[in-house]
């Protein structure tokens, strides 16, 4: 049994063109649709990917966070390879 990214897409910017502000303070929303490899089916996922010092601008009290990715830059073309 083999788990595959099928497919990727994003709310507000694209990620493979996407050039933020600040490298290193960011924050953008991916879904990704993950599934078996060997089925049509697949379940989505609605994924933050941030920085930690726009975890830190953002976040004043301590926060459980779900479907959060931490990245200390903006290098999506190697997390979407």
């Amino acid at each position: 049994m083999k788990i595959i990214l099928k497919s990727f897409g994003y709310i507000d910017d694209d990620p493979t063109i996407y050039i933020p502000e600040e490298n290193d303070n960011f924050c953008i929303t991916l879904n990704l649709s993950i599934g078996l490899a060997d089925s049509n089916e697949a379940d989505y996922f609605d994924v933050m990917v941030c920085t930690p010092k726009w975890l830190l601008t953002k976040i004043s009290e301590p926060e459980l966070l779900r479907y959060t990715l931490s990245a200390e830059n903006c290098n999506f073309l190697i997390f979407l390879k």
